[in-house]
């Protein structure tokens, strides 16, 4: 039988084609395929699944409450086992099914005739555990949009809620003489751990056929890992809730009650049928998209295209409305309004419903949108530059030019003591400098590996660098910015390790960083404070190449293609020379053929057991294993160091990986702000 399973569940949720494509994977591309281990291995997934155990058992593995095995049949024969061995038990993964439903529950606790069902999720919670206080937060009254007056459930906790709600409904079909509670177990950013090295515990495998292995170190007891920074909420409201609400779906049937909506889509999936459903702006983050079309292996999004809007295979070709840049357009999807105006292409829009009067220096948000329309309609390849705009602007800026990048983690479970679920680790720092003579070097780096908590000495060795230094400092985008903030109010609430320079430490933050909506008050921007280089591309430049990202992985390749500067200097092998030192590279040029002249592609492979193809629209969501070359990658490679028994040739192999990523990030800032120098002359 063709079960209709949670995963399948959460599928049809979010568009019913999709389970037509799935499961099919030798016919139909889907990049999805690896990412579940990826991502749970960043956010620290599998350990909260593991400590989750220890809710409900003193000893989970010497209880041996867990089935293991991921056949259909042998997991519900495993199941009815142990819950046939007495009037309690508790499992682990339990397998149920009901008509042509499956599910495997995280954890179930039978206690006589009342059954507790518990998902467990990597997510955060710092809200309160009362009954009222959940159904708060889980179903709410929006004031603007189609819902506007009405009761729905939260979006930000949406397919979690259903997920479990599935669950819920299979398991009591399978006990109707039995009160089923749901209970979703989460990270909680209200407890702090009160022993260090809990990811030491639980250390993570991938076998060869994909799945995870959890080693055990040890015999851990539930005494041995202190206050577990789990909570445990009630969801029964939520999912009453949702048995008694329709389903905004696209099906066509007349009851779209989640009993309804449920069997439908277990129809439509055991009779393999293609339910199409309207395009949105969703579609174009589907995983079922062959890139390399029309070659390849079959593309379930091009089908779809080509089906309900008629598409021909050029028409892929041609600058597709997600292209638009939609950033600081506030909470509604430009994107989205277009495609309800049946506009699906860049050319269907006019340049002047964007552009607007603005007495600002440099573009306007609307009038950037603007000039990316008018290029594309008058089929100009040429960059935007403005010049005037970008000589004023020097003036203002003192030299030298320093440019810093950071990578950072945020796992569900603390590495160590006295520390929340997701509170901020910053692990590698890179640093140039670009000198008033326009000589280039890589000045510094931070890279810190081991398990001790690394952020003070982080901050301490970025204050050696710049602190006192005259210049202007430069970050792209936000997220440096941020994570200074979090450090500051590290800083201030550190109880547990003794920071002789606290005072200094935060003087400097102060100096460089602005506060954010929760400093708000501690301090005011100072005249050393960084500038952000991505806000003065989105200013000054725009440039065709990167089809309407802002990203610095698709603003360098387009820099690299429109500055012949950059081109002339950067593919010499200057870099990692007495012209240009570098710490990690020797005798490199940035921009081959071989590499498509785009400097990301030249980083050496790591990790070479994964090859998901690099997808810089799910950031750190879609992570790239075959090379260290986005953001996402970068924390990963951390988390793996940190979950994983690795030998010292890969460690060594993964942390010179992650030193030349950075490096390439603070260089890349380094040749856009050449660039914006050569053409302001």
């Amino acid at each position: 039988m063709s079960y209709l399973t949670k995963s399948r569940f959460k599928l049809g949720l979010e568009c019913p084609t999709k389970l037509f494509y799935t499961k099919k994977k030798k016919i139909y591309a889907d990049s999805k395929i690896g990412d579940t281990f990826l991502e749970a291995l960043a956010e620290g997934g599998y350990q909260v699944g593991e400590l989750a155990k220890y809710l409900v058992s003193e000893d989970p593995y010497k209880e041996d409450i867990t089935v293991e095995t991921l056949d259909y049949t042998d997991s519900l024969n495993q199941t009815n086992h142990k819950i046939n061995a007495g009037p309690n038990c508790v499992i682990a993964e339990p397998a149920f099914t009901y008509k042509n439903l499956f599910i495997r529950v995280d954890l179930f606790e039978k206690i006589g005739n009342t059954i507790n069902i518990y998902e467990v999720k990597s997510k955060s919670w710092d809200h309160g555990y009362k009954r009222d206080q959940v159904n708060d937060v889980m179903i709410t009254t929006p004031k603007r949009g189609k819902d506007k007056g009405k009761k729905t459930l939260n979006g930000s906790w949406y397919y979690y809620l259903y997920d479990l709600a599935f669950q819920k409904y299979v398991v009591e079909k399978s006990f109707p003489d039995c009160k089923v509670n749901a209970y979703l177990v989460l990270a909680d950013k209200n407890k702090t751990t009160t022993v260090s090295g809990l990811n030491e515990l639980f250390r993570i495998n991938r076998k060869s056929d994909g799945t995870k292995e959890i080693k055990i170190k040890g015999n851990v007891t539930k005494d041995e890992l202190g206050n577990i920074p789990l909570c445990k909420l009630p969801m029964n409201d939520v999912c009453d809730f949702i048995y008694r609400t329709n389903i905004d779906i696209d099906l066509e049937i007349n009851n779209k009650s989640f009993e309804s909506v449920i069997f439908e889509l277990a129809r439509i999936y055991e009779n393999d049928e293609r339910h199409w459903s309207a395009i949105n702006k969703g579609c174009f983050s589907c995983q079922y998209k062959e890139k390399a079309f029309p070659n390849g292996l079959k593309s379930g999004f091009h089908e779809c295209f080509k089906h309900q809007l008629n598409f021909t295979n050029n028409d892929f070709n041609r600058s597709m409305i997600n292209e638009l840049w939609g950033g600081k357009s506030g909470a509604k999807s430009l994107v989205q309004e277009a495609m309800d105006e049946k506009m699906f292409f860049i050319n269907d829009l006019e340049s002047s419903s964007y552009a607007k009067e603005h007495d600002k220096a440099g573009l306007s948000p609307g009038n950037r949108r603007a000039i990316q329309i008018q290029k594309i309609k008058e089929k100009d390849d040429s960059f935007y530059i403005d010049k005037e705009g970008l000589q004023e602007l020097f003036e203002t800026l003192e030299k030298p030019f320093h440019f810093i990048d950071f990578e950072t983690s945020a796992v569900a479970i603390p590495f160590h003591k006295n520390r929340t679920p997701y509170e901020g680790i910053a692990f590698q720092y890179s640093y140039h400098i670009l000198n008033e003579d326009g000589s280039v070097e890589h000045k510094n780096q931070f890279l810190s590996t081991d398990n001790s908590f690394p952020n003070y000495r982080f901050l301490e060795s970025l204050m050696n660098d710049l602190d006192g230094k005259k210049g202007t400092i430069f970050r792209y985008h936000n997220h440096e910015n941020s994570f200074l903030n979090t450090i500051y109010q590290q800083l201030l609430e550190e109880q547990d390790i003794h920071v002789p320079n606290k005072e200094k430490l935060l003087a400097f933050v102060e100096r460089i960083a602005k506060p954010n909506d929760n400093l708000s008050g501690m301090w005011k921007k100072g005249d050393y404070c960084m500038v952000d280089l991505y806000e003065l591309v989105l200013s000054y430049y725009y440039p065709p190449h990167a089809k309407g990202s802002n990203t610095i992985k698709a603003i360098l390749p387009a820099v690299i293609n429109d500055s012949e500067f950059i081109r002339n200097k950067y593919s010499k092998a200057i870099y990692g020379t007495s012209e240009i030192p570098s710490l990690n590279f020797e005798n490199h040029p940035w921009i081959n053929a071989e590499s498509d002249n785009n400097p990301y592609k030249s980083l050496d492979p790591v990790f070479e057991e994964f090859s998901l193809e690099l997808d810089d629209e799910l950031k750190s969501k879609g992570i790239n294993i075959d090379s260290i070359s986005d953001g996402g990658a970068a924390m990963m490679a951390y988390a793996f160091l940190q979950f994983s028994d690795i030998g010292p040739q890969e460690k060594q192999s993964i942390e010179k990986a992650l030193l030349r990523y950075c490096e390439l990030d603070t260089m890349a800032m380094v040749m856009i702000m050449e660039a914006f120098l050569d053409w302001a002359k």
